[in-house]
């Protein structure tokens, strides 16, 4: 009798055991990876046209290196700005922390608000971080009121500093809720 006859069976229970943990976890990583692709779906169903054309467009700028250097240093990593246009507007781009500085008045033309931040009246704090342009810290607030996203603004209203994905949020969170199909 061989030494692995009388294991064999705990061996092979252990073999489907590792098979079905490998083969559950695959179907986890698909079903999130389906969840993912299902949200990116229904948000572009909310982007208008506009919207799609500006993420492109801003997109190929940044790829082929079709930016000129801007005047500002990055709040954040304090290295040199791209400067990137769309629909006629200029902001600073930073390529190291993907972080962007909005000069006064440009944000509110993207979340069709009357201010940069419609909040900024609420409880503020002092940002880490100083204005580009007049080098004082800014004043870190909510955007918009009840989503949780601080955004960094300047005290004398020269723009608006928005850290890696936050420019996506606040376009995001300003946009229309998606309409329900009536059955």
């Amino acid at each position: 009798m061989s030494v692995f006859s009388g294991n064999f069976g705990a061996i092979v229970a252990a073999i489907n055991a590792a098979r079905k943990h490998k083969y559950e976890c695959a179907l986890r990583k698909y079903k999130k990876k389906l969840k993912k692709e299902k949200q990116l779906k229904k948000l572009k169903l909310r982007l208008k046209k506009n919207d799609l054309d500006l993420i492109e467009n801003l997109t190929k700028q940044i790829l082929t290196n079709e930016t000129n250097q801007s005047d500002h240093d990055c709040p954040e990593c304090n290295m040199k700005m791209c400067e990137i246009k769309i629909r006629n507007e200029n902001f600073s781009y930073c390529v190291l922390c993907h972080g962007c500085w909005l000069p006064g008045g440009i944000l509110q033309k993207y979340t069709d608000f009357e201010t940069d931040v419609p909040s900024s009246n609420l409880k503020d704090r002092n940002s880490k971080y100083s204005c580009p342009t007049c080098k004082e810290k800014m004043r870190e607030c909510v955007f918009l009121k009840p989503h949780n996203l601080l955004v960094d603004i300047c005290k004398n209203s020269h723009g608006v500093y928005l850290e890696q994905g936050e420019f996506d949020r606040a376009i995001i969170i300003t946009l229309p809720p998606p309409h329900k199909k009536l059955k």
